[in-house]
Parts: C-alpha cells; sequence; structure tokens
C-alpha cells in the first residue's frame, strides 16, 4: 500500500486497517492498495485543510469517513475557491458509512457488493442532484440509513425517484413528518419495490453530529450569564414589542401545522400508489410531534397485506394511539407493539 500526502508518499506493505483521526495540516489524501481492507478518517470539526480524498482499494469491505467543516468560513482561510472531491475505487465494498459536508466533487463508481450504508450528510440547497449521483452509486445496497437533510435534498429540484431495487432495510432518521420531509419519502418509496423493514426514527443524536459547539451554542452561553436584571430588563422589553403581528404569526403557524396534519392523511398516501407496501414485513416508527406520524401508520396497517410486525415508540401525550390501532382495518394479521419513548 502506498499513502500519498502533500505530494509525498509513504509506503506501508501488507497493512489491512487503516485508521486516521484528528488529521491536520493535510491538503491531498490519497491511498492505494492492493490489501486494504478496511479504512476509516475521522476528521476534527475545524479540519479546512484537506481538499483532496482519493482512495483506490480492490480489496477494501469497510469505509467510514467523517468529514465536517463550516463552508461559510472558508473565505476566512483564505480556502475559496478551492473545491474539495472525494473519488473511490472499492470494487468489494460492503459496508459504506459517510456523514459530515456534501462535497463539491465526488465519484464512488458502481459499488456492486454493497450491503450497509450509512449516509448522514448536510446538502447545500444545490446539491441534490450530485447527492442522486452518490444514491445511483450505492443503488445495490440492501440495508440503507439515512439522515433527514439527505432525504429531503433527494426531492429538491424534482428529483426523479432513487432506483433501489435491492434494498430491503431502510431506517430515517428524522425529527417530524413535516410537508418537505413526506414528499422526499415518497420520492424514495416510489423507487423501492422489495423493502421488507422500514424504520421512522426520532433523529434524538443530531446535536452530537457535529463533534463541537458552533458559534451559535457559544453565544447562548453567553446569553445564559446574563444577569439577572438584565434578563428582567430584556423580558419587559420583549413584552412592550409583543404586536399584534406576532399574534397573526402564531396564528398562521397553526394553521399551517394544521393544514399539514390534515393533508398527510390515509387518503394521501393511498393516492400515491406506492408498490413499497406490497412486500413490508416489519415498521418502526417514532411518533414525534404531529399526527402524519400516526396517519402513516395507519395507513400502513390497513394497506400491508405481508405485515407481521409494528412497533410504535410513543410518548406518554399520544393517548390516542390505542384508539387509532383498535379502529384500524388491517388486512394482515400482523402484531402491535406499543412502547412509551424512554426520557433522555
Amino acid at each position: 500500500m502506498t499513502v500519498f500526502s502533500n505530494g509525498s508518499h509513504i509506503p506501508a506493505k501488507c497493512i489491512k486497517e487503516l485508521h486516521l483521526e484528528k488529521v491536520i495540516g493535510i491538503k491531498d489524501i490519497k491511498i492505494e492498495s492492493s490489501s486494504l481492507e478496511s479504512f476509516s478518517l475521522l476528521l476534527p470539526f475545524q479540519n479546512y485543510e484537506l481538499w483532496d480524498l482519493s482512495i483506490s482499494a480492490e480489496k477494501l469491505e469497510d469505509i467510514c469517513i467523517h468529514w465536517q467543516f463550516d463552508s461559510r468560513r472558508d473565505s476566512k482561510f483564505h480556502l475559496l475557491p478551492r473545491i474539495r472531491s472525494f473519488n473511490l475505487f472499492a470494487p468489494k465494498l460492503k459496508n459504506f458509512k459517510w456523514s459530515g459536508n456534501f462535497l463539491n466533487h465526488h465519484h464512488l463508481g458502481n459499488l456492486m457488493c454493497l450491503e450497509e450504508a450509512d449516509i448522514f450528510l448536510m446538502p447545500d440547497l444545490d446539491d441534490s442532484s450530485n447527492l442522486f449521483e452518490v444514491l445511483c452509486s450505492i443503488c445495490m445496497v440492501k440495508v440503507l440509513t439515512l439522515n433527514e437533510e439527505t432525504t429531503k435534498a433527494l426531492c429538491r429540484g424534482g428529483s426523479m425517484p432513487v432506483p433501489l431495487d435491492s434494498i430491503r432495510y431502510l431506517s430515517l432518521h428524522v425529527t417530524s413528518l413535516n410537508a418537505d420531509l413526506v414528499a422526499a419519502m415518497v420520492s424514495i418509496f416510489r423507487g423501492i419495490t422489495s423493502l421488507n423493514t422500514l424504520c421512522i426514527m426520532s433523529d434524538l443524536s443530531k446535536s452530537s453530529v457535529s463533534g463541537t459547539e458552533d458559534d451559535s451554542d457559544i453565544e447562548e452561553v453567553v446569553e445564559d450569564n446574563d444577569t439577572e436584571e438584565e434578563n428582567n430588563e430584556n423580558e419587559e422589553e420583549d413584552n412592550d414589542n409583543y404586536t399584534e403581528e406576532e399574534d397573526n404569526e402564531t396564528e398562521e403557524n397553526a394553521t399551517e401545522k394544521e393544514n399539514n396534519e390534515s393533508r398527510f392523511n390515509v387518503e394521501y398516501w393511498k393516492s400515491q400508489n406506492l408498490t413499497f407496501i406490497y412486500q413490508l414485513k416489519e415498521v418502526r416508527i417514532d411518533l414525534l410531534d404531529g399526527n402524519n406520524e400516526l396517519e402513516f401508520a395507519r395507513y400502513i396497517l390497513e394497506n400491508a397485506p405481508s405485515l407481521e410486525k409494528m412497533v410504535i415508540i410513543q410518548s406518554p401525550q399520544h393517548s390516542d394511539v390505542v384508539e387509532m390501532v383498535t379502529k384500524s382495518k388491517m388486512i394482515s394479521n400482523a402484531t402491535v407493539v406499543l412502547q412509551e419513548r424512554q426520557s433522555s
């Protein structure tokens, strides 16, 4: 194996595992290996130096990349208009984990042996077409986990359904089934025909993904250290500035939430004519902060003929779950398990 770093190379024969953490001061990493089977690169959050990552390893089976940065601060480090890129040649790759920022350029090839992929990226508004190419590269994956940002980006700009014919297990980590996310889910579901297990999970670990505090977190801590007198003055000022416009805005938000909850009901899901539901056997759904999740669960119960088990994770305020399950016209003999969410 040869590792090229900043133009120089480090020979390393017969290495099967290579794990790099807290890498700093390197602009380019290029790995060429005929023996490497497992590779991970975990960059610190404030790493702005790395621009290019290239891996060519014909025996590579496991890879984990965490490459996160604040692209808005690039100008501070005089890196613009530098393009960050990730190139991968690993025809035998089985497990792929990629988290952090979406990059300007990537080439993953056709990962025909891929079994499991976790994609937790934070795409910008103009990254949807490139992200679609990433999912096309992993289209043979059997187990796929996506975060909310990646899921939403897939349907921006009218993206075509992602062809995921081989997928058997899909897990989506989300905060709520709002309008944007529902549209993205429909786009993904249209490309799936043989899904066996579906998980809609609460994204409780979202704050820990970044790995460090950003400026907004620091500012919030500083604000919390204000004196009691300053807090009282701010509170009085806020009360004085509470206007009729704010009342109207609150009413508009409440109306929008109500419209979303009534829009994405069982009839909406039925109207999408999604074929993935016919092979669905197990579902795990976390009821979050609205009625959309409950309606989606009901849709599955009433339209999934092969369903064997559904696990519904609920909080105490969701007292209508039992009623929903009881009144649902189930077309299968599925077992429904209700679990109460554990407080963190």
